[in-house]
């Protein structure tokens, strides 16, 4: 009973930091976002209610702010998640992590099956074959989250993955490719909407394989993987970024100059997540990374006193 409590008490720290890192940087981009496109009082009061809270996210027609950022459909189902987070960490002392792990993706699985036919059965216009509001909400895409509490638990227990699994991982990840690309290329169907949502699934428990089976391996400390560190570490402020410029730079169909326009919005998009990450996101972090350490001033700081998410 004790090991329960201190389990569900660890929740609400974390949720409380990541609220803290997350949501100036989403209401900063909000903000703009309605300002650049004219919306008046309401209007903004409105998208901060909805977006701020995750509420967007069961709301098929707020689901994908379009007007305001286009990504943010999946911030909301990370909103949500960590709003149910101390729920999951009661519950799966009680009915086994295992069990309940196996048990939301059977749950995902079948309820994305169900809600894309749905969707499309009332939306055959809809253009998106990947994603619509029905199936990936918070409902089904709660999976994602739970490969990722395992990769966690995993990683806590000291447990590591038997290297034969890798090859395997990596054939089916180029199938879920594939796979994929089935999914985009045919009108949808029960076949279709099977694979949509099986897709998750092996493109999911693919990544888990990868990650439990390379991360001890050296040659992820050599310094040619420092930019894909560095990547890591500005993702969330580059989440945002690239959807406010990605309209901006897109260029249409056959138009010339392309890799010029792409390479320019590459940049532009890394700059300014840099600045957001080290001015804004960093706040709600307990150990920044040493480049951003050096940014502000305190690359000197001790590790007791460096920030950490």
């Amino acid at each position: 009973m004790i090991r329960r409590q201190r389990s569900a008490g660890v929740a609400s720290p974390a949720i409380t930091s990541r609220a803290r890192r997350l949501l100036p940087l989403y209401f900063i981009f909000i903000f703009f976002a309605a300002l650049i496109s004219g919306r008046d009082v309401v209007h903004f009061v409105k998208l901060c209610l909805l977006l701020l809270s995750g509420l967007h996210d069961i709301i098929p027609s707020q689901w994908m702010p379009n007007d305001t950022l286009w990504v943010c459909w999946s911030l909301g189902v990370e909103i949500l998640f960590s709003i149910l987070l101390p729920v999951i960490l009661l519950i799966t002392p009680r009915v086994g992590f295992w069990r309940f792990f196996w048990g939301c993706i059977a749950f995902c699985f079948v309820y994305r099956i169900g809600a894309d036919a749905v969707w499309f059965a009332y939306h055959p216009a809809h253009t998106n074959r990947f994603i619509n509001p029905l199936a990936d909400n918070i409902a089904g895409r709660i999976d994602d989250f739970v490969v990722g509490m395992a990769i966690a638990r995993f990683t806590f227990e000291k447990r590591h993955m038997p290297p034969s699994l890798l090859p395997i991982a990596v054939v089916v990840l180029l199938a879920t490719g594939r796979e994929w690309n089935f999914v985009w290329m045919h009108e949808r169907t029960y076949l279709t909407s099977v694979l949509a949502s099986l897709m998750h699934v092996t493109f999911s428990l693919s990544v888990f394989v990868l990650i439990l089976t390379l991360r001890d391996a050296r040659i992820w400390n050599a310094v040619i993987w420092t930019p894909i560190a560095f990547a890591g570490s500005i993702c969330y402020s580059a989440y945002f970024v690239h959807a406010a410029l990605y309209p901006i730079f897109r260029v249409p169909d056959g138009g010339s100059g392309e890799l010029h326009i792409f390479a320019e919005y590459v940049l532009l998009t890394l700059a300014i997540s840099t600045v957001t990450f080290v001015f804004v996101e960093s706040s709600g972090m307990r150990r920044l990374p040493g480049w951003a350490l050096r940014i502000l001033g305190r690359a000197s700081a001790p590790a007791s006193h460096a920030r950490a998410p």
